[in-house]
C-alpha cells in the first residue's frame, strides 16, 4: 500500500508538471524579447529576474490552485553538491530552467525530467581573489535571457553571455575595477537589445556606483567612464558633499523618500 500511494504521488505530481507548464503553452519557440518581457498575461516563460518588466514576480497561470495545491508531489530532484549557498531565482524559458547557484556557475536543466543539459563554470573562485572576502555568502540573486542568450554576472565583477542551448562563453567583459571592493550579486537586466548590470560593495568599501549598458549581442563596451553607455547613480563625495541622499532619491520608491525626508 505504501509503495502504491507512492507511485500514485508521483503519478498526480507529473500531472500537476504537466498542467504547470501546458496551462500556458505555445506551439512556437517563443522568443524573448521587449514583447514578451512586456507581456503580462502570457505566463508560459518566465523569462526575467521578476519575470516582466513590472517586476512583480507573480505568474498568472491557474493550473495550481486551492483546490488542488495538496496533491502536489515531488517528481525529481537535482543534487548540486558544489554549491554552498544559493539565491538565485531561476528563469524558466521553453520547458528550460536556468539557475546559478553558488559562485555563478549556470546550470541549464530540462524542467520535466531534472535532466542537466549543460553547467558553465566561470572559475569565480580563481578570479575573484580578495572580493571573495565579502561577496561569497551572497551568490548570485538571477540571470537574463535576450533571444537566444543567458547573462550572468560574476562576484569578481564580469558580465558573461552564454549561448542558451549549448551553454558556450559567447563573450566576457569585466565592468568594474578589479583593485577595490566592487562586486556583483543583482541579476543583469535586458531591454532594446541592451544588457545592464551594476555592483555592489559599498557597505565593505569606499565606491561611487554606477550601472553599464552592453550590446547584447558584441558586448561593446563604453571606453569613456562619462559616455551615454555609462551611468554613475551617485555623485562624487568631494564635488557634492552632503547631498547623496538628494541624488539617490530618483531610484527610491515613494515610501523610501518620505522615510528619508526627502
Amino acid at each position: 500500500m505504501r509503495r502504491a500511494g507512492r507511485v500514485h504521488s508521483r503519478i498526480i505530481g507529473a500531472l500537476m508538471s504537466l498542467i504547470i507548464w501546458g496551462d500556458a503553452a505555445v506551439a512556437r519557440v517563443p522568443v524573448v524579447d521587449d514583447t514578451l518581457l512586456a507581456d503580462e498575461h502570457d505566463g508560459a516563460n518566465w523569462a526575467a529576474y521578476g519575470r516582466t518588466f513590472s517586476e512583480q514576480h507573480f505568474s498568472p497561470l491557474s493550473g495550481i490552485n486551492s483546490g488542488n495545491v495538496a496533491r502536489l508531489g515531488l517528481i525529481w530532484s537535482l543534487e548540486l553538491s558544489d554549491v554552498k549557498q544559493s539565491v538565485t531565482t531561476p528563469l524558466a524559458v521553453d520547458g528550460v530552467l536556468y539557475l546559478a547557484p553558488g559562485f555563478s556557475a549556470v546550470r541549464a536543466v530540462n524542467a520535466s525530467t531534472g535532466r542537466l543539459l549543460w553547467r558553465f563554470d566561470p572559475d569565480v573562485t580563481l578570479a575573484a581573489g580578495k572580493k571573495l572576502r565579502t561577496a561569497t555568502n551572497y551568490g548570485v540573486r538571477g540571470l537574463a535571457f535576450w533571444k537566444d542568450k543567458v547573462f550572468v554576472g560574476t562576484t569578481d565583477g564580469r558580465l558573461i553571455a552564454l549561448d542558451a542551448k549549448t551553454g558556450r562563453l559567447l563573450w566576457s567583459v569585466l565592468t568594474v575595477d578589479p583593485s577595490n571592493g566592487a562586486s556583483i550579486s543583482g541579476a543583469p537586466r535586458v531591454f532594446a537589445g541592451k544588457v545592464i548590470i551594476g555592483f555592489g560593495g559599498g557597505d565593505y568599501s569606499t565606491l561611487r556606483g554606477y550601472v553599464t549598458a552592453y550590446d547584447a549581442e558584441h558586448s561593446v563596451e563604453p571606453e569613456d567612464p562619462k559616455s551615454e553607455r555609462r551611468r554613475q547613480s551617485l555623485p562624487g563625495f568631494d564635488r557634492c558633499t552632503g547631498c547623496q541622499y538628494r541624488y539617490l532619491s530618483v531610484a527610491l520608491p515613494d515610501h523610501a523618500r518620505r522615510h528619508l525626508g526627502l
